[in-house]
């Protein structure tokens, strides 16, 4: 699965998930029309976490 199929999969909002046995808090936002996303998920009895902006670029033809 391709990382922005991965993306649209995960609900809107305030989720969780297990990771490697440990357990993550996830909130996913999208924006501009579902062209851009912002993905942060923590680890609920750690301090790892991940952040990521997606953004899709068109492409121009020349």
């Amino acid at each position: 699965m391709d990382i922005l199929k991965f993306i649209q999969n995960l609900s809107e909002g305030y989720s969780e998930a297990i990771y490697n046995q440990k357990k993550y808090s996830i909130t996913k936002q999208t924006f501009n029309n579902g062209k851009s996303y912002k993905i942060y998920g923590k680890e609920l009895q750690g301090t790892d976490f991940i952040s990521l902006n997606y953004t899709l670029l068109l492409k121009k033809s020349f």
